[in-house]
């Protein structure tokens, strides 16, 4: 992912919601104690989502808009 990349960052519990296009690829990987998902666009744009200790990282190569519900 580009050095120039977006972040958010919310609690797990949060009901927050964030759109992206529809994924070419999508890989879910496992790392101990922690659920990772990598997620490839046709435009070439990334993300990657990370699952750990109750917190959600969001990192993109696009900005990232939350929604709060």
């Amino acid at each position: 992912m580009e050095p120039n990349c977006f972040h958010v960052r919310f609690k797990q519990s949060d009901n927050v919601s964030y759109s992206t296009p529809s994924a070419e690829g999508r890989e879910i990987i496992s790392i101990y104690g922690a659920e990772v998902t990598k997620m490839l666009f046709a435009d070439g744009n990334e993300l990657l989502s990370v699952i750990h200790d109750g917190f959600v990282d969001v990192y993109a190569s696009f900005p990232i808009v939350l929604k709060h519900q």
